[in-house]
């Protein structure tokens, strides 16, 4: 281990400008903490050998908000992404992406047919490409 390694509680200043709150352990980040990142969004959770594992909460700098387990950094299992504008997608995450709905969400039959309908009804869209005199 080297001298200048952290260990403990403590704040970690990077270069790019992000700055962690937290546990250390070797030198690298370890245990509760949380990261701040040059863009406005942070990370709140644990951390193992110097990465996010475990539980956390990763929020965007627009208001986006992910609620889920992490390992090696990236999200990993069931998860919940909250987007700024409401909506919401559960699932599970593989390698820090989605890969399937957590549970399918139930729509009523009537909703479904009445969605149909809806897009029977509407006239396509046309195009108009610009004369060239």
């Amino acid at each position: 281990m080297h001298a200048c390694s952290p260990q403990g509680q403590g704040t970690l200043y990077d270069a790019d400008g992000s700055v962690y709150v937290g546990g250390f352990a070797g030198g690298l980040r370890q245990g509760r903490g949380r990261q701040r990142e040059p863009c406005g969004g942070t990370l709140d959770g644990a951390f193992e050998a110097g990465r996010a594992a475990g539980p956390g909460v990763q929020t965007s700098a627009r208001g986006d908000v992910f609620r889920g387990a992490f390992a090696g950094g990236l999200r990993e299992g069931p998860g919940s992404y909250e987007f700024g504008d409401g909506a919401r997608l559960d699932a599970v995450y593989v390698a820090g992406a989605p890969r399937r709905a957590a549970a399918p969400p139930q729509v009523p039959r009537c909703w479904s047919r009445r969605v149909r309908a809806v897009c029977q009804t509407q006239a396509p869209q046309r195009s108009v490409a610009p004369s060239r005199n």
